[in-house]
């Protein structure tokens, strides 16, 4: 919306017309710095709004959204028309809320400039190229604001602000059959980014990658860094805890609420409550304040994940996990995923594998039954391990099984956790007998 005057025009017009609905607002600002092949591509602002109505019309749901300039008018016939093939309404719009007090910005991000992010891309770019001068290297740097607003016909009526600065650095380098990338980032809610973490862990990464290992396929130990254990366990195990698949009954979890389903060592938490981390939120997109979850305790399934709709389907109340684009009403879905740190250092780790591999990139985790925990990925890069040591990187690699196996037969959790670009906490994580495959050269 423009100007309050507006707002409040449209809130008077979905009083008269409705006696349920809901308007979700968003404005976005964005600054990217983008170098590609180790040169300056882009520098800019970028901004968008726009405006989604979710109404409850008759009994069903209705949504329309529109980006930019609204009608509201037109907005509010889209959404009545939408709702006759709507969905049955299963739940109530919520009132406002007790919402925790969480920082979810940094005012002096606020007040960067581009000259502020170009220093910065400059710095790492500097820093990383004299690895190799063949390496084509891909940086980012960007500042992002977002303000959501979410207003109901119950009266609620927040606003959230987030801003944060986010890096990354993307190393390629082809040679004959050879293909090598090297990918790290961080995200996060200060001014003073740690950019000598970012250039550390990139080097560390290009160390080990220097000589080809070859792997025997088989069963074997893999140690997952917490950039794996992302990529690799998160989405399934969301959507296995995601209310929605546990009403369809299609969900591998749908009968192990209370029950010992992964290693005990495993623990899993939604704590979207931890100030200064980028994927904070003191609100779901439905206006729920939000809490920390315990979603698995020592193995054991302890809750769902629920938005309004699939709790009132379930005839339960919702665990503030609703999220959504303006185009989509919403669905749950984790926010602040947290693995719990075990006891074990990653040295330890290492030190205890006679042969095995070290994964910390994956691709296409996502292709498989991902639902059913299926696992079918080629690993992007990784390192055999023989005899306690890292004994460089391997090539047509594949991983394959299913995750919910892999978290059975955990040998050991490292002792600390990485915050993986903002959006979770984990440790590196240590699993036996699992299946890797190679293909010919």
């Amino acid at each position: 919306m423009d100007n309050i005057k507006q707002l409040d025009s449209t809130i008077q017009l979905l009083n008269d017309r409705l006696d349920h609905w809901e308007l979700f607002l968003i404005e976005s600002n964005s600054q990217p710095i983008k170098y590609e092949a180790n040169t300056l591509k882009e520098a800019q602002k970028k901004e968008s709004s726009g405006i989604a109505l979710r109404i409850i019309n008759k009994g069903k749901i209705g949504l329309a959204s529109a980006r930019g300039k609204v009608n509201i008018d037109t907005l509010l016939n889209n959404a009545i028309e939408s709702s006759l093939i709507g969905q049955k309404a299963l739940f109530e719009f919520p009132k406002s809320q007790n919402y925790k007090n969480i920082i979810t910005a940094n005012n002096n991000i606020k007040k960067m400039n581009l000259d502020n992010l170009i220093t910065i891309g400059n710095n790492i770019l500097k820093k990383l190229s004299p690895l190799d001068k063949k390496m084509l290297l891909d940086i980012g740097i960007s500042k992002s604001e977002i303000e959501t607003n979410i207003i109901n016909s119950t009266g609620l009526n927040i606003t959230s602000y987030k801003n944060s600065l986010s890096l990354s650095a993307h190393g390629n380098k082809t040679e004959k059959d050879d293909m090598l990338f090297i990918w790290d980032g961080q995200s996060d809610m200060t001014d003073t980014p740690k950019i000598e973490d970012l250039i550390e862990n990139f080097s560390w990464k290009f160390k080990h990658s220097q000589n080809i290992a070859t792997l025997t396929p088989g069963e074997m130990s893999v140690i997952f860094t917490p950039e794996a254990v992302s990529s690799i366990f998160l989405e399934p195990l969301s959507l296995g805890l995601n209310g929605k698949y546990i009403n369809e009954k299609s969900s591998p979890l749908t009968s192990f609420l209370g029950k010992q389903r992964l290693d005990s060592q495993f623990t899993l938490i939604d704590n979207p409550c931890i100030s200064k981390i980028t994927g904070n939120e003191i609100m779901d997109d439905e206006g729920i304040a939000t809490k920390p979850i315990n979603l698995i305790k020592n193995g054991v399934i302890e809750s769902f994940l629920f938005d309004l709709q699939s709790a009132g389907q379930a005839k339960t109340t919702t665990t503030g996990n609703a999220h959504r684009s303006l185009t989509t009403l919403p669905s749950p879905s984790i926010t602040l995923p947290c693995i719990e740190k075990g006891s074990t250092s990653l040295n330890d780790m290492i030190n205890d594998i006679e042969n095995g591999l070290f994964i910390d990139g994956v691709l296409g985790a996502g292709q498989s039954n991902t639902l059913g925990g299926e696992i079918n990925a080629n690993v992007l890069l990784g390192f055999k391990i023989t005899k306690g040591k890292l004994n460089g990187r391997v090539k047509n690699t594949l991983i394959s099984g299913n995750i919910y196996n892999m978290l059975r037969n955990i040998a050991a959790i490292e002792n600390k956790t990485k915050l993986i670009y903002g959006s979770a906490k984990i440790p590196h994580i240590y699993i036996k007998n699992v299946s890797i495959t190679t293909k010919p050269s």
